[in-house]
């Protein structure tokens, strides 16, 4: 196990504290890494009476207020400010240009994507590079349609200083020591690579603004699901995979396989509250001896450490406690009954307090954990969407046709077989949908059984969920090849 003690807090240990939602909030806040603007927009300095804006020779009052109020309507519907709009936060956008890119406050994912970009340890391409190829991505000035129009409307802002020399590693936002783990490293690679696909493929190149920002918005958020099981993945000998419903179909919702995948949600997200045991295990460990006395005095409990007592909350710090008062009633409930010293194993005290952690409300567990779900839901990837306990993994026809047109960009390809597809799925991304040799030695370890026959079901559920969104071409009865919908008329047999 990794010395906890090289982290500076709870939320660097895991590399996460909360999900940044909606995806879009996500994606401006990776861009927000790239391009720095010196005077963000805000709709407040947009004004419709503005004749370089509005131009209208309607002279009835209640009319042209109608008009400015179905404009406002039109501009908050495309910048995505109905969307985007929080509480704490300043009005967001959908960066529609660059002076619309905007940041949280507080980043609960760290940095995580920059972190992936930015590794140093791969051949990923330079912070420059991906600068560049995201400005032509999004901000070259072929922007037709509503794009276009708002773009007038919102002025094009300047876009982070150019030139080579601004993007040097000085500019680096340090994610902490999960960043030389190995299987971060790996997963750099894998982000890099298919990061420059979504950017640089015709595929998703020359789709429309609005496509574009939501398949980079998917994308970037499905690698915060893939960081999140990498990382439970190397605190766990489990070596979870992703059990998935090739569709949202109610007929799935039944037999083994539906347990198996609700099973496998609940195994993965359990793996979170065993993240945080092993935090606290690694401070615990630097405690000289094999054995913890705590003491209670005056409603505190203290740790007897070379034979000084020093306070529980100087030990266990940067976890999210606003106020120790709770984590000392509870220890104090749990280890001590009419005396003033109790003598644990270091186990018992890190059990505890991860046990303290699971029972408070708006906890860092609860928080870490709800990444999962919040991530999955937003993609299209976990379900129920409501807050039912028993979730599962299963392919909405969205996620399906990004993960189609993911596959073929990468492999510069117009088709393929279905096979192929989902071997690709399991192999890149541990995304299960029929029966294989991971697939088996998985279920064994989580004591499940699933039939071959229900395995073949849930294909015949992605085929048609495939089918419905004009991804796939019937060969014959057991022969399928996926598509782009917008290449289905250009397929011909050999």
């Amino acid at each position: 196990m990794d010395s906890t003690n090289k982290f500076n807090s709870l939320a660097e240990f895991v590399g996460i504290s909360a999900p940044e939602i909606p995806k879009y909030l996500l994606l401006n806040n990776f861009l927000y890494r790239y391009f720095k603007v010196t005077e963000k927009f805000h709709s407040t300095k947009l004004s419709i009476n503005n004749d370089n804006i509005f131009i209208c020779e309607e002279s009835e009052k209640k009319t042209r207020e109608l008009l400015n109020r179905s404009l406002l309507k039109y501009f908050d519907t495309y910048t995505g400010k109905d969307i985007m709009s929080k509480k704490k936060a300043d009005e967001l956008y959908f960066p529609i240009n660059t002076k619309m890119i905007t940041t949280d406050n507080v980043l609960n994912l760290r940095n995580l994507l920059y972190a992936l970009q930015i590794n140093r340890n791969n051949s990923s391409k330079s912070s420059f590079q991906v600068y560049e190829m995201l400005s032509e991505f999004f901000f070259n000035k072929e922007s037709i349609g509503s794009n276009k129009i708002l773009n007038f409307i919102c002025s094009e802002g300047k876009p982070y200083e150019s030139g080579k020399e601004n993007f040097s590693d000085s500019r680096e936002v340090d994610f902490g020591n999960v960043s030389r783990y190995t299987f971060f490293v790996r997963l750099s690679r894998k982000f890099n690579e298919d990061l420059e696909v979504v950017l640089s493929n015709k595929n998703f190149k020359r789709l429309d603004f609005y496509r574009k920002l939501d398949y980079l918005s998917t994308f970037l958020t499905f690698y915060v699901i893939q960081y999140i099981l990498e990382r439970i993945n190397y605190n766990s000998l489990k070596n979870h995979v992703i059990i998935c419903k090739g569709s949202v179909n109610q007929s799935l919702n039944y037999g083994d396989l539906h347990r198996t995948c609700v099973i496998n949600y609940a195994k993965i997200r359990s793996e979170f509250p065993e993240l945080v045991k092993k935090y606290f295990e690694g401070i615990i460990e630097n405690i000289n001896g094999d054995r913890i006395v705590l003491i209670k005095e005056n409603d505190v409990v203290y740790i007897k450490i070379d034979g000084k007592n020093q306070a529980i909350n100087n030990i266990i710090k940067n976890v999210g406690y606003k106020d120790d008062t709770e984590m000392n009633e509870t220890l104090i409930n749990h280890f001590f009954k009419d005396k003033s010293e109790a003598e644990i194993s270091k186990d018992d005290l890190a059990q505890a307090l991860t046990q303290f952690q699971k029972s408070r409300k708006g906890s860092s567990i609860s928080k870490i954990s709800s990444t999962l779900p919040t991530c999955g839901r937003e993609i299209g990837l976990i379900f129920p969407r409501n807050n039912s306990r028993h979730k599962y993994f299963a392919f909405s026809e969205e996620i399906a046709e990004f993960f189609v047109r993911l596959y073929l960009s990468s492999h510069n390809i117009d088709f393929a077989y279905l096979e192929e597809f989902i071997i690709w799925l399991e192999d890149r991304y541990n995304i299960c949908i029929t029966k294989s040799e991971k697939v088996e030695k998985y279920l064994k370890k989580i004591n499940a059984k699933v039939s071959i026959k229900e395995f073949n079901q849930n294909e015949e559920a992605l085929i048609e969920n495939l089918s419905n969104i004009n991804c796939l071409i019937k060969l014959s009865d057991s022969g399928y090849v996926v598509t782009l919908p917008e290449k289905r008329g250009e397929f011909k047999l050999i």
